[in-house]
């Protein structure tokens, strides 16, 4: 790979539920040559609810305001970071399945 083509690992970016996770990605990536990936660790619904802001920073959307795919519809005016590619693991067992459970849950997908 010249370097052209190697990627910038300040550009990497992830969200798990699991903290064990985050650091088996986080080590994973250490040991690849990285260490500059943001791989950050949110509980509940994870990158349903929090997302990556401009910054870099985590903020928490708002299900009544960011509905039906409006984003950047956000009282704080802070931008959401928007990503080219984004690759996903769906979760694994019954136990990370999601299954909404009421009205709230319908919203937040």
């Amino acid at each position: 790979m010249n370097s052209s083509s190697k990627l910038d690992d300040n550009n990497i970016f992830g969200m798990d539920i699991d903290s064990d996770m985050v650091k088996f990605a986080t080590l994973n990536m250490l040991l690849n040559g990285d260490g500059n990936a943001n791989i950050e660790q949110r509980s509940d619904l994870g990158s349903i609810l929090y997302k990556f802001d401009k910054e870099n920073n985590i903020i928490k959307l708002d299900p009544n305001i960011n509905i039906n795919g409006l984003w950047d519809n956000r009282a704080d005016d802070k931008a959401l970071k928007k990503f080219d590619v984004v690759l996903t693991n769906p979760p694994f067992g019954q136990e990370r399945a999601f299954y909404p459970r009421n009205e709230r849950d319908n919203k937040l997908l």
